[in-house]
């Protein structure tokens, strides 16, 4: 749950200030900051519950010169992306134990997962009995290490965006190398138009690090969960295996930043654009009246399409493109309340506006019926997939927020 501010209830300002590229902002910036970017990224804004320094430093000989303010630091922009371990739900006072847990098998080299295969038994996991045709565990991998998926082996398709070190016990003939385009929406669909015709029965979704957006960058407790799911009975066509929970709001579509939130996935009908273009001229009209001439390059633009109707992402697309846009901020404003007001958006208000809310789940980790893929056309996927090759889409956050309204509870058209 968050608070009035947008931010997560528990937030920590000292925390989230640690990472050496925030350290000198202040506590507004640093909110606007994590609303706009840092969720996304999964960085970390607070230290897990059982973080311990003294078993941090323990776990990690390479550590053992450093205070608790450099083992804060540490952690924070390097040790929880590495995956270092920091806790073995034990208390302080039984740290020297650690030394008796197998020695850990040098347990500083967390990229090596392979060498952890007697901690908490995470690489003992047999999966005889779930065929291909009953669960894909579809991976999108930039450069994370993807050991700890070993035990599912049979099951995965990884895309493989990044360097080709991935661990030679992953089956290579389930590794496809993609270029780096689209955020992780992107290999979603990727993998639904390769197998349109053929999908298995459920999808895994997920990140190649699912940790932090599962179980605060716990590893074990992750794959103890994906474990589960991957198993038990399954009597639903959509579940979020991510934990981090948060309202849909319509500035998911329409945020006011640079960094907006759009997504392809239609949620009510297009705009006219006859309308579109008075409803502009209009707002700029009234607004910014000194600025007429310069929107006219925005309506001779959206003319240029040669539609009759357009979608919200076709205009924020038009608009991104624009010198006016990128240098007014009255038609930063514009666009927001163009954006936010002036598209039909029924399809979703239904479910914004129940008492309950809408709610999505951070980092788009989730299990999915191929039923609820092939409500939709391969055409319409593949709209979806060109929206997203780019380095880092707009739209590619929009499907992370709405991903449960389109596989879940929402309308299907």
């Amino acid at each position: 749950m968050n608070n009035l501010n947008g931010l997560p209830q528990d937030f920590d300002y000292n925390i989230y200030r640690t990472y050496n590229d925030l350290s000198k902002l202040d506590n507004e910036s640093l909110r606007i900051h994590y609303i706009s970017y840092g969720s996304n990224e999964g960085r970390l804004y607070k230290l897990p519950d059982n973080f311990s320094f003294k078993i941090y430093k323990k776990l990690n000989k390479d550590l053992k010169k450093l205070n608790n303010n450099e083992l804060l630091s540490h952690f924070v922009n390097k040790g929880f992306n590495e995956r270092r371990l920091y806790s073995k739900n034990l208390n302080d006072n039984n740290v020297n134990d650690l030394n008796n847990v197998n020695n850990l098998n040098n347990v500083n080299n967390l990229n090596n997962v392979n060498n952890l295969n007697n901690l908490n038994n995470v690489n003992s996991i047999n999966t005889n009995g779930v065929s291909r045709s009953d669960l894909v565990i579809v991976v999108a991998r930039y450069n994370e290490d993807i050991s700890n998926f070993i035990p599912y082996n049979n099951n995965l398709m990884v895309f493989n965006k990044g360097v080709n070190d991935i661990n030679p016990e992953i089956n290579n003939n389930y590794i496809k190398v993609v270029p780096n385009l689209g955020r992780e929406a992107g290999t979603y669909c990727n993998f639904i138009i390769d197998n349109y015709d053929n999908l298995p029965n459920y999808m895994i979704f997920t990140q190649a690090n699912p940790s932090n957006h599962v179980a605060l960058g716990d590893n074990v407790e992750t794959f103890k969960v994906l474990d589960k799911i991957f198993y038990e009975e399954k009597n639903y066509k959509f579940k979020y295996i991510s934990s981090h929970k948060e309202q849909f709001d319509f500035d998911s579509i329409a945020n006011i930043n640079l960094g907006v939130y759009l997504t392809p996935i239609e949620l009510g009908e297009p705009k006219d654009v006859n309308e579109l273009i008075y409803n502009i001229q209009h707002w700029v009209s009234v607004i910014c009246p000194d600025q007429i001439e310069r929107s006219n390059e925005v309506i001779n633009a959206i003319r240029n399409t040669n539609k009759n109707k357009i979608w919200h992402w076709e205009f924020n697309k038009i608009l991104m493109k624009s010198e006016w846009y990128s240098t007014s901020r009255e038609a930063q404003k514009m666009r927001y309340e163009i954006t936010k007001c002036d598209f039909d958006y029924s399809k979703i208000r239904r479910l914004v506006d129940r008492p309950e809310g809408f709610s999505y789940y951070h980092g788009s980790v989730f299990i999915v019926h191929k039923d609820n893929i092939l409500k939709y056309s391969k055409a319409y996927w593949k709209r979806l997939y060109s929206s997203l090759q780019e380095l880092l889409p707009a739209s590619g956050w929009g499907c992370e927020r709405l991903w449960g309204f389109l596989l879940g509870e929402g309308d299907f058209y």
